[in-house]
C-alpha cells in the first residue's frame, strides 16, 4: 500500500510540473516561437558562411589546395597595385556579397579601399614579368578599384601541381635563401633570369653591404603569401572580360616569364597534356612577339630577329604570293 501511495505522489508531482510548464508555454508562446526561429536562422547563417558562396578568403592559407588544382575562379575587387613589382591586391567578394551589392567597387570610398587593402590577397599575374617602369602604372590605371575575375593557378607556400610528394616539400635550408629577380635592361635577356643565393655567403663580402643584405631579405619576405593566377576584367565598357596579362604583353608593357618556386621548379608543372596552360603560354608568347615586332613599350629599341621557322614561313609566303600575283596578271591580260 505504501508503494502505491508513493507512486501516486510522484505522478501528482509530475502532473503538477507538466501543468506549470504547459501554462508557461501558453503564456509565452510568441516569445518561444521567436527565439526558436532566431536559433534556426543563426544556425543556417553560420552554416552558409562556411560554404563557398558565402565564405570570403582573406588569407592565402584559407584557400583549399584543391581550388588551385581545379583552377577555381574567384571574383573580387583590385584594391591596390605595387608601383615597383606590379603585384596587385585582390579583395575577394563571394556571391552572397555580389548579389546584394554588385556595384560596390563604384561607390567604394578611398577610406574603405585603404581598409580593404589589409584584407586583400597578393596576386602575381602568372606567366609575365611586370617589374619595369611601364607595367605598374598601367595596371593601376586599368584595374585598380575594378571588379575582376581571378583564376587560381598556384601559390608561394607549396607546389600544388606536382604529383610527387617529395617535390612538394621545401627544405629547411630555404629559410636562409633569397630569390633575386634580375630584370635586365639588355634587350636580349629582358626579365628572363632568376637566381637563388645564400644570404650567409654575402656576410663577409665587402661588395654586399648591410643595407643591401637587409633589402634582399625584405624582398624575400615580400614574395611570401603570393597567389599566381590569371586576372580577367571588363575594360572600356566591353561586355566580354579580357586577360590583363595578355593585354600587357600585347602593349609591350611586360615580358613573358614563367614563375618558379624557391627550388627553381615551375609553380605550374609543365605537362603537354595540360591544354589550357599550353594554349595560354603560346598566346602570351605570340602577344610578346607582336610587341617586339612593332617596338612597343619596353621593346621600343628592340631589334626583332625571326626564328628559322618564321624565316622559312616568310620565304614560302613570299613565293606563294608572287606566283599568285603572276597568275592574276595573266588572267587580266586575257
Amino acid at each position: 500500500m505504501e508503494k502505491e501511495e508513493d507512486n501516486n505522489t510522484v505522478r501528482k508531482h509530475i502532473g503538477t510540473y507538466a501543468d506549470v510548464f504547459s501554462g508557461f508555454v501558453d503564456e509565452n508562446l510568441q516569445v518561444i516561437r521567436g527565439g526558436t526561429s532566431f536559433l534556426i536562422f543563426s544556425y543556417i547563417v553560420f552554416t552558409l558562411k562556411k560554404t563557398r558562396g558565402f565564405y570570403r578568403f582573406s588569407n592565402i592559407r584559407n584557400i583549399p589546395d584543391e581550388d588551385f588544382r581545379h583552377r577555381i575562379k574567384l571574383n573580387g575587387i583590385i584594391t591596390d597595385v605595387d608601383n615597383k613589382t606590379g603585384i596587385v591586391k585582390f579583395f575577394h567578394r563571394p556571391i552572397f556579397l555580389r548579389i546584394f551589392n554588385p556595384e560596390y567597387h563604384k561607390i567604394m570610398t578611398e577610406e574603405e579601399r585603404v581598409k580593404l587593402k589589409n584584407k586583400s590577397l597578393k596576386i602575381k599575374l602568372y606567366g609575365i614579368n611586370t617589374e619595369n617602369s611601364l607595367a605598374p602604372p598601367w595596371l593601376s590605371s586599368t584595374i585598380k578599384r575594378q571588379a575582376v575575375e581571378l583564376t587560381l593557378f598556384a601559390n608561394s607556400l607549396s607546389d600544388h601541381t606536382t604529383n610527387n610528394v617529395e617535390n612538394s616539400k621545401i627544405d629547411d635550408d630555404n629559410d636562409n635563401k633569397i630569390r633575386l629577380h634580375i630584370v635586365h635592361k639588355d634587350k636580349d635577356s629582358f626579365g628572363e633570369i632568376e637566381e637563388i643565393k645564400d644570404i650567409n655567403s654575402f656576410e663577409n663580402n665587402d661588395i654586399k653591404t648591410e643595407e643591401t643584405i637587409r633589402m634582399m631579405k625584405k624582398n624575400n619576405n615580400d614574395e611570401k603569401d603570393i597567389i599566381y593566377g590569371k586576372i580577367r576584367c571588363r575594360i572600356d565598357g566591353n561586355w566580354f572580360k579580357k586577360d590583363i596579362a595578355e593585354l600587357a604583353l600585347n602593349k609591350g608593357l611586360a615580358s613573358v616569364m614563367l614563375d618558379v618556386d624557391v627550388n627553381g621548379k615551375s609553380v605550374v608543372a609543365p605537362d603537354v597534356r595540360d591544354n589550357e596552360m599550353v594554349k595560354l603560354e603560346k598566346t602570351y608568347v605570340d602577344n610578346e612577339k607582336y610587341a617586339q615586332q612593332n617596338n612597343l613599350g619596353v621593346w621600343k629599341d628592340f631589334e626583332y630577329k625571326p626564328s628559322i621557322a618564321e624565316t622559312g614561313k616568310n620565304i614560302l609566303s613570299i613565293l606563294y604570293n608572287s606566283i599568285r600575283n603572276r597568275f592574276k596578271k595573266k588572267e587580266v591580260k586575257v
